[in-house]
């Protein structure tokens, strides 16, 4: 945007900020609808999970990277060029998912499930970082629920920009079934993969919770005795 006003955030904070800007090291598919604290303890989350040195990784994330003057105020751009190049320059997707419930948001927008099912189609590495309130429900959930949990329907999706939309829909004509099984197969396995995952660690922090529970007891029941005795001398 040569001698106009008006960059994107990345490029703002970059300006501020040189190294907190990179070479995107992965790939975002997220919904604009979500909550950006939750969002972004997810993405620290499955970081920490994974003892990645966050000073080493880059996120694509297209509300901060794309230039939303360009986008919103000067015609737009070819949103499926755009995004199919970035997407195939970056190659490794985390799928940021807010539930697992028929209500996700995720999975009722249009661009996300566009997203997946391309990287899909790419043989892009794909990988789960649920939201919290995703994984407190999923690990309430028996191998049987949570193979049924995952519904799409991509005719059904929205996009905020009715041309995004319009011009998605007319390009996946014809392969709505196919993309629907893709999606909602891969989105399964990654689940009860993480279910497989978390549910034992879930116990053990349980178990855990129920020792130190036991001992703090214990313990008040030994000082409250001392005392007791104390105070009968």
């Amino acid at each position: 945007r040569e001698g106009k006003a008006g960059v994107s955030l990345c490029t703002a904070i970059g300006q501020r900020f040189p190294s907190a800007v990179g070479c995107a090291t992965n790939f975002i598919s997220w919904s604009w609808r979500y909550s950006i604290k939750k969002f972004i303890r997810a993405l620290q989350a499955y970081c920490q999970e994974r003892n990645w040195n966050t000073s080493e990784r880059f996120v694509w994330v297209c509300f901060i990277c794309n230039n939303q003057f360009e986008w919103l105020q000067e015609g737009g751009k070819d949103g499926v060029k755009e995004f199919g190049t970035n997407l195939k320059k970056i190659q490794n997707v985390i799928c940021v998912v807010d539930d697992v419930a028929a209500k996700a948001v995720y999975f009722t927008r249009l661009w996300p499930v566009f997203e997946v099912f391309t990287a899909h189609c790419e043989q892009l590495p794909i990988h789960l970082a649920l939201m919290e309130d995703g994984q407190q429900r999923l690990l309430k959930m028996n191998l049987g629920e949570a193979r049924e949990a995952i519904v799409v329907d991509v005719m059904a999706a929205k996009a905020s920009e009715k041309n995004d939309e319009d011009q998605i829909k007319a390009l996946i004509a014809g392969t709505a079934s196919e993309i629907n099984k893709a999606v909602q197969d891969l989105f399964t396995d990654l689940i009860i993969g993480l279910l497989k995952q978390e549910g034992p660690k879930a116990e053990l922090r349980k178990a855990q919770a129920a020792e130190d529970a036991k001992q703090a007891e214990e313990a008040r029941l030994a000082a409250q005795a001392a005392e007791d005795a104390k105070q009968a001398e």
